[in-house]
């Protein structure tokens, strides 16, 4: 995500204000507090912010790689679980071509979590781009709203064809953004769909007066019966991290369908992992 920041060598970094930016928003993404952009720019009223104003930001300095050589036994996803990274980022960082080919006394590559955090706040360039193009009204949005497609594979265009012609939803696609997992469309990939485009109200809750208020959000996958991948839960991290701040909505915006819809339902299914997908997304 194009953030505006202009990071070098040294130990500083320079940011420039956006519409609805606050100190507070700044310091959570960049992991400072508000107090050091404050010390650093001698700012003296927290809350006269301005946008275009560039802003001095610290960054956080390298820490010395950590390495692992590979014992009898180890397999990589071992190895990511006792260092609190994932497979996915193990096997990326070491450039592994046959991460299940692991042979003793190899040595692996830890990336820090520095570098964790930097792959799920990432969306594609262009989606950016994209997703910058769409003006967005003030207070417009309140919620932003999880759900499961409740299919092994599914694509934006297939739900946006069952919605016109079978649920006969004049506007299509009922979710404002769809998250495929490979089977059907891209895994990790992000949709938008018309709704969001047009930033017209979602037609994914069982209420018109919520419906004005939510974005909604569909992963491909049937959660009842499967986790989602990791794919696709860094694209969700990344789109909820750039909706939150592009809305300037808090962390408490985001919701499970489970728990917002006015009826009952189990969306987005038990093993989609919703207490740790928001403790993470808070850290």
């Amino acid at each position: 995500m194009s953030t505006g920041v202009s990071i070098g060598h040294c130990a500083e970094a320079n940011y420039l204000v956006k519409k609805n930016d606050t100190l507070t928003t700044i310091a959570r993404e960049f992991s400072t507090t508000t107090t050091e952009i404050v010390r650093l720019n001698k700012i003296r009223s927290a809350d006269q912010i301005r946008v275009g104003q560039k802003l001095i930001l610290p960054t956080p300095s390298s820490p010395k790689e950590i390495t692992y050589t590979v014992k009898k036994g180890d397999v990589l996803s071992t190895i990511a679980q006792a260092h609190n990274v994932s497979t996915h980022s193990l096997t990326s960082y070491n450039n592994l071509s046959h991460p299940d080919q692991l042979a003793i006394g190899d040595t692996i590559r830890i990336p820090s979590l520095h570098h964790e955090t930097e792959i799920k706040n990432r969306l594609d360039p262009k989606l950016v781009q994209e997703l910058n193009h769409i003006r967005i009204k003030n207070l417009r949005w309140n919620y932003i709203v999880i759900h499961h497609s409740g299919t092994t594979r599914g694509s934006a265009s297939g739900m946006d064809r069952y919605h016109r012609e079978e649920r006969h939803m004049e506007n299509g696609l009922a979710y404002h953004f769809v998250i495929g997992n490979g089977r059907g469309m891209p895994n990790g990939k992000v949709e938008i769909g018309h709704r969001w485009k047009k930033q017209k109200n979602g037609g994914h809750l069982a209420s018109e007066f919520l419906n004005a208020q939510s974005i909604g959000i569909c992963l491909v996958g049937d959660f009842e019966q499967d986790k989602p991948n990791k794919k696709q839960i860094d694209s969700l991290y990344a789109l909820c991290k750039y909706l939150t701040r592009k809305c300037n909505l808090p962390a408490t915006a985001i919701r499970s369908h489970a728990q917002i819809n006015t009826k009952p339902t189990h969306c987005p299914g038990k093993h989609f992992p919703m207490d740790r997908f928001l403790t993470d997304f808070c850290m």
